[in-house]
């Protein structure tokens, strides 16, 4: 209740409420908080019941805001509004492509949306071509580089494109991820091609880009039963190792793309 000093207002921010175990003061506090104070609360957790006090008093007063992580969909929609802000154009597709590059990071997305702006120099539309470079004008190789020598069967350069994507801040639990996704959208093609007409539809499907699945389908040394189930295998060992281990990641992302392209 003291009043700031040097200014009109003053901020005072509560971090893990969660913990604190009695919340019956911010109820009276919300029915009448001080003009001359900006509270905030962060509830490092799900509500359980949002119609116990002082949950209640804060929905009827306009205090309590959601801030969830974006992901996925709304990740892609967020940014295609942002462009728009800038006087950008983006597809959604091209959203989806800069989103599997860059993955899903709010902050890095803003980081390439400043670049796309720089570049374009106003209004524009931000094409796959642009993305394609600038996303990747910042180290050798990106994570597309990575899955088009995979799906060859390229051992070496593979190896040089993941040792090139460590070096460069790349966390080798991304890069399991990506070659994770890379080879269960190549084991659904078969059955994708007997139900959809064309690729766009069984993009859709899958719930990945156009220009992502038409990668996969160019991936022809990972195209049978045999070295999905050896890919597969690589991959559970890798995210093992990550998780219950200290290993060097350039040795486990050696072991990997070795034990997927034996």
């Amino acid at each position: 209740m003291a009043f700031p000093f040097g200014d009109g207002k003053k901020i005072v921010i509560v971090k893990n409420y969660n913990i604190v175990s009695d919340k019956k003061p911010l109820k009276d506090y919300a029915e009448k908080p001080a003009v001359s104070t900006v509270l905030v609360f962060a509830h490092q957790a799900k509500v359980s019941d949002l119609g116990k006090e002082p949950f209640k008093t804060l929905i009827k007063k306009n205090y309590l805001f959601e801030a969830r992580e974006l992901k996925s969909d709304e990740l892609i929609s967020w940014f295609i509004k942002e462009s728009r802000d800038r006087n950008l154009k983006v597809s959604q597709d091209n959203a989806h492509a800069l989103m599997e590059i860059t993955g899903e990071d709010k902050s890095l997305l803003q980081m390439q949306l400043e670049k796309f702006s720089e570049f374009i120099g106003g209004a524009g539309e931000i094409t796959f071509e642009i993305i394609q470079s600038l996303s990747s004008s910042t180290k050798e190789f990106n994570i597309f580089d990575l899955l088009n020598a995979m799906g060859a069967g390229d051992k070496s350069k593979a190896l040089e494109i993941g040792y090139n994507l460590l070096d460069n801040g790349k966390d080798v639990v991304f890069i399991i991820m990506m070659l994770t996704k890379f080879i269960t959208t190549i084991a659904q093609i078969p059955e994708l091609d007997t139900k959809f007409s064309n690729d766009d539809l069984a993009a859709k499907a899958c719930k990945v880009s156009r220009y992502y699945y038409k990668n996969c389908k160019k991936a022809k040394y990972l195209g049978n039963e045999k070295k999905f189930h050896k890919a597969a295998k690589a991959l559970f060992t890798a995210d093992l190792s990550v998780k219950t281990t200290s290993a060097d990641p350039k040795v486990i992302l050696t072991i990997l793309i070795s034990e997927m392209l034996a």
